[in-house]
């Protein structure tokens, strides 16, 4: 299987996990799995931890759930995130946005108060340059651009690379750190952010 036959793979199956139709034989029936009741912090965000066994190995899958609301406190979306080996899988849904591109981004930490500048900036451990197209790039909090339909809708999912959901305090991890979209596209290049402009709606991440 190839790199990208196998990252498809991942993205069913992580897409599958986040939308709870689990995992079935051809009877229908679900394999061998354990899933930890969902912790819930004071913000009310879920972070679940899955186990299941395929041929005598144990698998752990991480899920976390977060509200996606614009600068008015209105929730015009969702996102989830799974974390399956070393990819992090992100599903967006939302609503309300200007048709075409928006910048999309993992910044630093939480914002507070519904106030999307106190996010800090971009999610960025190892120190490099913002943009997939910058030489000197990319910051691991650098998305692809969510694409806003005609009806101002987001359906898209993308696999991260590099950042992780896992508990204690590990440099990659994006917990306790949130998701912003911006007005306006992402030249893929410029610092510190692409011109994306405005933050304009946002999400915080569970601790």
């Amino acid at each position: 299987m190839n790199k990208f036959a196998f990252l498809g793979l991942n993205l069913m199956l992580g897409i599958a996990l986040m939308t709870g139709t689990g995992f079935a034989d051809g009877d229908g029936q679900q394999d061998n799995a354990n899933t930890n009741p969902p912790s819930v912090n004071n913000n009310g965000y879920n972070y679940t931890q899955t186990y299941f066994t395929s041929n005598d190995k144990q698998h752990k899958f991480v899920t976390t759930y977060l509200e996606l609301k614009n600068k008015e406190g209105e929730v015009i979306g969702v996102a989830g995130l799974v974390q399956m080996g070393k990819h992090v899988i992100i599903k967006v849904n939302a609503s309300g946005l200007n048709t075409g591109k928006h910048g999309f981004h993992i910044h630093e930490k939480q914002f507070a108060n519904n106030d999307f500048t106190t996010a800090g900036g971009h999610f960025n451990p190892t120190g490099k340059q913002h943009g997939h197209e910058n030489p000197n790039g990319a910051h691991l909090g650098d998305l692809p651009d969510l694409i806003a339909d005609e009806e101002g809708r987001v359906d898209q999912a993308f696999i991260l690379e590099g950042v992780s959901l896992e508990q204690g305090g590990k440099n990659n991890s994006i917990l306790g750190r949130s998701l912003i979209i911006h007005a306006n596209e992402d030249d893929g290049e410029s610092d510190p952010a692409g011109k994306s402009g405005e933050r304009i709606a946002g999400g915080n991440l569970p601790n």
